[in-house]
């Protein structure tokens, strides 16, 4: 598995924001609308260059990716912390792209089979002044407050071959996922597209936050770091692998009602429950992955439906 992948395709976005493409796309209407307060187009291009440069790496394999996806279509309407995140400026690679409708945007750009391939995200702060920022480096201002999340994703285009950043959102720790994704300032234009991106990416935030998923760091390759020298990449060439964690001694699921004569035992499916976590003051919702429940001299009753199952 080429973990490596992940670092050179963000330098390719490093690179392509830094080429004049950068320039021409920092003064599309929808980047200009999303990014109200700043300047122009010189700086917006600056701001990605810088935001892709310095964010940390993640690697998704594609059974990681199918588990989080399944995860985040039942993902209760979730608002997130900056507690909630493994990082304040992060880039997600997913190593098989989810597939979803672009509608008129796929059309115009010669994409018929569209599919999420990446996802950055970096936090945004609130000034004294009012106005919010999102810089790499931090709040310019030392009394400025945590205010939420710019979200980016980064589509497939078959035609341009290359992801382009189709996707914007400022979402407001205020705000849970399902919220305002119909105003969301997008290219797109489609409230599903919106809720999809944010809830795979709250899933997988809330998955790094309950250690259901590690992160472990990997260098990459000997011959990939020379590439990625030769394209004047000075950052540590440094992988976070994500993986599942491994299997640990389960939690006892017996029933509390011992006066029930179960007559069968049956597989109770993954589902997400509100867990407060003490040492960070937060209540977030956390995976409770799939159990057999019931006595354990009984039959077991098939499920109705096919059990999303993950080994470790």
């Amino acid at each position: 598995m080429r973990y490596a992948e992940t670092l050179e395709r963000q330098v390719a976005q490093v690179r392509l924001w830094q080429s004049p493409y950068g320039l021409e796309r920092a003064m599309s209407p929808g980047l200009q609308n999303f990014f109200r307060y700043r300047a122009g187009p010189s700086k917006l291009r600056d701001f990605f260059v810088d935001h892709l440069r310095y964010a940390e790496s993640y690697f998704l394999a594609r059974e990681i990716t199918a588990f989080i996806t399944t995860a985040a279509e039942s993902l209760p309407n979730t608002r997130l912390q900056i507690e909630s995140l493994p990082c304040t400026n992060g880039w997600l690679w997913l190593d098989r792209g989810i597939p979803c409708q672009l509608g008129q945007w796929s059309r115009e750009h010669g994409c018929q089979d569209s599919s999420i391939r990446a996802i950055s995200w970096i936090v945004s702060h609130r000034e004294t002044d009012g106005r919010t920022y999102a810089t790499p480096n931090g709040p310019p201002d030392s009394g400025a407050v945590p205010h939420g999340l710019s979200l980016f994703g980064y589509f497939d285009c078959e035609h341009e071959g290359r992801q382009e950043l189709v996707y914007m959102d400022s979402w407001p720790f205020s705000e849970g996922s399902r919220d305002g994704v119909q105003e969301t300032v997008s290219e797109i234009h489609d409230p599903s597209v919106n809720a999809l991106v944010r809830s795979v990416a709250a899933a997988f935030f809330l998955f790094i936050l309950d250690r259901i998923l590690i992160a472990s760091r990997q260098y990459a390759e000997r011959h990939a770091r020379k590439r990625l020298e030769a394209q004047g990449w000075t950052t540590e060439p440094l992988i976070r692998v994500v993986e599942l964690r491994r299997r640990q001694s389960q939690p006892n699921h017996t029933d509390e009602h011992k006066a029930i004569a179960w007559s069968h035992q049956w597989v109770v499916s993954g589902h997400w429950r509100q867990q407060p976590y003490p040492s960070l003051g937060i209540v977030q919702p956390r995976w409770i992955t799939p159990y057999v429940k019931g006595p354990e001299d009984r039959p077991l009753k098939p499920p109705r439906a096919k059990v999303f199952a993950v080994v470790r």
